[in-house]
């Protein structure tokens, strides 16, 4: 049965890495952060292109990402944790009419110490378009890990593994390979939604996709994340394969994802739609305890409290 499993897998494997139209590839050479002096914050500019002693952290980010504004913390935890370890994080934010120049100055003066690490002020957008169009990424915040070499060695959300990744490399035992096999689930798991949003809709070839992912990524915190967060999503409910999104979510858990508000709110949304609200209601607590961002917080207590209604009831 594994045998089975995997040569389908790598069918579509292949098949995505194939299908990718974008230039950027892991151990691609790192752009440089072209970026006038003056646009720096909280320290001078630095170069990840230049190989070196140090590995870089570049994260694009703005002022109104509510997702961006939890993981600020969380960087500044990882650029203080390795501050003796030559890791240098950079927060990128691009100028758009609603994170303007003196908005980006505004903000990161009102973070504080709780922004610890440079930020660098991508006025043309010429450093988003040589990271995030070049790898095809829309969403933020998404960071890219560039090794001592100056290549790209990992990108994706900086709360989803970036920390094993970076330890990893400081070890010696980081594999661009297991990245590339990990990317590809990630393709496998957009062939999941596209499946699942068909007129006709065929649920064992969802499933099969689905359980494909599992058998690779199962030992991933991100890509189980990223399974059961696309099968909560789907649409129609009806469709939601909970037996599939409850196993991949409690994986993620199951591996360190009690430490991940994101994980952990998924969690709870396929424990309760698989009807245990009060392990639900367990689980919501702590990333509701956990999170710090005013607008993240007040969306994971809507949840809280129709979680413990139904607990209440139950």
């Amino acid at each position: 049965m594994k045998t089975s499993r995997m040569a389908a897998w790598s069918v579509i494997v292949y098949a995505s890495v194939a299908g990718w139209a974008f230039a950027g590839d892991v151990g691609d050479a790192a752009a440089p952060i072209d970026v006038p002096a003056e646009h720096w914050l909280n320290g001078g500019a630095v170069d990840p292109s230049k190989p070196g002693d140090t590995i870089y952290v570049v994260e694009f980010w703005a002022t109104w990402c509510g997702p961006c504004k939890v993981s600020i913390p969380h960087l500044t935890e990882m650029q203080h944790k390795y501050a003796g370890k030559n890791v240098v994080i950079i927060g990128v934010t691009k100028d758009d009419p609603n994170n303007t120049w003196p908005m980006v100055q505004e903000f990161v003066k009102g973070q504080g110490k709780k922004m610890d690490y440079r930020v660098a002020y991508d006025r043309d957008g010429g450093v988003y378009e040589k990271y995030m169009d070049a790898f095809g990424q829309g969403g933020i915040p998404h960071a890219f890990v560039v090794d001592k070499q100056g290549r790209i060695a990992w990108h994706g959300h900086p709360m989803v593994e970036m920390d094993e990744t970076i330890d990893k490399m400081l070890s010696g035992t980081y594999s661009v390979e297991s990245f590339r096999k990990l990317n590809a689930a990630r393709e496998a798991i957009k062939q999941y939604g596209e499946l699942a949003a068909q007129d006709t809709y065929d649920a064992t070839a969802a499933r099969q996709v689905g359980e494909q992912v599992f058998a690779v990524g199962s030992d991933s915190r991100g890509i189980m994340f990223d399974l059961a967060k696309a099968i909560m999503e789907l649409p129609n409910e009806e469709r939601r394969d909970l037996e599939l999104a409850l196993r991949a979510a409690r994986a993620a858990y199951d591996q360190g994802g009690d430490k991940d508000l994101f994980v952990l709110d998924i969690y709870a949304q396929a424990l309760f739609a698989s009807g245990d609200a009060k392990e639900a209601l367990k689980i919501q607590r702590v990333a509701v305890t956990k999170c710090k961002d005013i607008a993240t917080r007040t969306e994971f207590n809507k949840a809280l409290q129709k979680y413990y209604k139904a607990a209440s009831k139950g």
